[in-house]
């Protein structure tokens, strides 16, 4: 979307940098919404098993660290999330889920009469889990590589089991779930790359559509809003019924710039210049690109006077700003404000954009007889006066 402000006329890299705070906000969000829940899981599973008999040796040793680690990465999280702070949580919950979840998994297979069926079956229920943290928290590449040496390290413990029991072996119902895990695990990395591959090509997508929606809105010269983009704005203001203001600048002399300096310097005044328009003007304005050496702003605001001081500044500066070797410039301002309605604000019917920029184009053309001046609408029904 394009901003017209000069305060939210951003590059790609500023665009980019500002959205990183967002960014980093929403995955500590979602971090902390996990670990939250996690950590009441783990606490109701351990009361149940405490109750029911005594606890295996495996979760008597590793409840209480993974209760420790959860309640950290939750106390990180907690107020502003730096990148340190955020990482040092993604470190702590998906450290703890990885060495608690897969060294069950990996005591089990190789030891599977120290854990009972039901214990067996929940370390299934979790083991995917570990994928999708990495997915979830960590870049895609990296996510890759983790979820390959988590399945990795399953398929060699296996393999050792399997090769240590020989000719032994039976298809039993702990083989069968083994070699279940094995068989859809897979599966599992191969759908979460492809969920990641499509969001990443949505974001492409939407970044290019963006690219593409600035481009046909945004001169190419001064990265202000062009005429068209400018117009349009412009034009649902007007059909609000809110009120507001055009201001016309015609920079004085140009052409004179142009063939004495060489169209490099004068490409250069036009950058220079709509720098200082934007500058110059409030969040309650935007600038835009007219067209050659025009300038438009437009002001939110019913006040003549308000819109001719603003002009009258922009103009001051622009005197005032010393151009490398142009040295001076000056432009010609011409202000209309929209025709109101005298016991209302409400914009009279018929006046248009056209209609509005055309009385700002005739106070212009008055300007431009003494150059260097601000000049309003002469025919025009607003509130203040002209001077």
């Amino acid at each position: 979307m394009l901003m017209m402000s000069h305060k939210a006329d951003l590059s790609s890299a500023q665009v980019q940098t500002s959205s990183e705070p967002c960014i980093l906000r929403l995955q500590g969000q979602r971090l902390q919404l996990i670990n939250v829940c996690a950590l009441i899981c783990v606490a109701v599973i351990w009361s149940v098993e405490a109750q029911a008999g005594p606890l295996n040796p495996f979760d008597q040793w590793t409840y209480p660290p993974a209760v420790a680690a959860l309640m950290m990465s939750i106390g990180l999280l907690m107020g502003n999330t730096s990148p340190r702070r955020l990482g040092l949580a993604k470190v702590l919950t998906i450290g703890m889920a990885t060495s608690y979840v897969l060294g069950q998994a990996q005591v089990s297979i190789q030891y599977p009469q120290v854990f009972s069926t039901y214990s067996q079956y929940s370390i299934c229920l979790w083991l995917p889990l570990l994928y999708v943290l990495n997915f979830l928290f960590l870049k895609s590449r990296h996510a890759l590589m983790a979820a390959a040496a988590i399945y990795g390290s399953l398929l060699v413990s296996a393999l050792v089991r399997w090769g240590r029991e020989g000719s032994s072996w039976e298809l039993s119902n702990q083989m069968g779930l083994l070699l279940t895990i094995l068989l859809s695990h897979p599966v599992y990395i191969i759908a979460l790359v492809g969920i990641t591959n499509l969001h990443q090509a949505l974001m492409q997508a939407q970044q290019q559509s963006a690219d593409v929606t600035r481009a046909a809105n945004t001169d190419h010269l001064t990265q202000l809003a062009n005429r068209r983009a400018i117009s349009d704005r412009l034009q649902q203001h007007l059909q609000t019924s809110c009120p507001c203001g055009v201001i016309l600048l015609d920079l004085d002399h140009f052409k004179a710039i142009n063939d004495t300096y060489g169209h490099d310097q004068g490409d250069q005044v036009l950058i220079m210049t709509a720098q200082l328009l934007t500058t110059a003007l409030s969040e309650e304005a935007w600038v835009g690109r007219w067209g050659g050496e025009e300038f438009i702003v437009v002001v939110e605001t019913d006040q003549l006077a308000t819109a001719m001081q603003w002009a009258e500044t922009c103009r001051h500066r622009l005197a005032q700003h010393p151009f490398p070797t142009v040295t001076q410039v000056t432009a010609s301002f011409g202000v209309a404000m929209a025709l109101q309605d005298r016991s209302s604000t409400i914009a009279v019917p018929g006046d248009t954009l056209e209609t509005l920029v055309k009385r700002a184009d005739q106070a212009l053309y008055l300007a431009k007889r003494q150059r260097n001046t601000v000049r309003c609408a002469p025919n025009a029904i607003q509130v203040g006066e002209c001077r």
